[in-house]
């Protein structure tokens, strides 16, 4: 199996990967439709998709080798992410599974969705210059705004909150430097 994870390890591999998570979605699909889910598709297959995305987190990890001269193991972040995520989704679909039909909507805001993906996007671009904890912080203040949270109490809680929790968990606990910036670098 770690023979096989590592051979995967490539833009080769990538592709393979990406094949075989788009050949299992049309399959679920296929047996959600079968099942009688056909007006909740998209929610199961949003679902499903995090589980296939969980579930390659972690089968990747088995073709990193450990190293002896770090502390940590280089596979403890996608573990630490893709084992959560796993279950989060697993619990979704369940969740989705069992829920009354309902009607869909005619469309969503693709606008909202728009602007999500461009603040997420500059987030990440600014993980250089205002370092992960910064970023990830104005980020999240600023997609609660865009979602309609209007009390800036909770959102200056929640942001510093999180950063907070991330320093906390990475670089205390972990012990995994992240990105500070090169405005903030000594």
């Amino acid at each position: 199996m770690e023979e096989l994870a590592s051979s995967l390890n490539n833009i080769k591999g990538l592709a393979a990967v990406v094949a075989a998570g788009a050949a299992l979605l049309v399959l679920a699909l296929c047996v959600f439709a079968a099942c009688g889910k056909k007006d909740r598709l998209g929610s199961l297959a949003m679902a499903f998709v995090m589980m296939e995305v969980a579930g390659a987190f972690l089968f990747l990890t088995l073709g990193i080798e450990d190293n002896e001269f770090m502390e940590s193991s280089p596979r403890l972040m996608p573990q630490l992410w893709g084992i959560p995520l796993l279950l989060v989704a697993f619990l979704q679909l369940i969740r989705v599974w069992r829920a009354p039909q309902v009607k869909a909507p005619k469309h969503g805001r693709l606008d909202k969705v728009f602007i999500v993906f461009v603040v997420v996007c500059a987030a990440i671009m600014s993980f250089k210059t205002l370092g992960f904890f910064v970023s990830t912080g104005a980020m999240l203040a600023v997609l609660m705004l865009v979602l309609g949270e209007r009390r800036f109490v909770l959102i200056a809680s929640m942001s510093a909150g999180w950063m907070l929790f991330t320093w906390l968990v990475f670089n205390k606990l972990l012990l995994l430097g992240l990105p500070v910036g090169t405005l903030f670098a000594r």
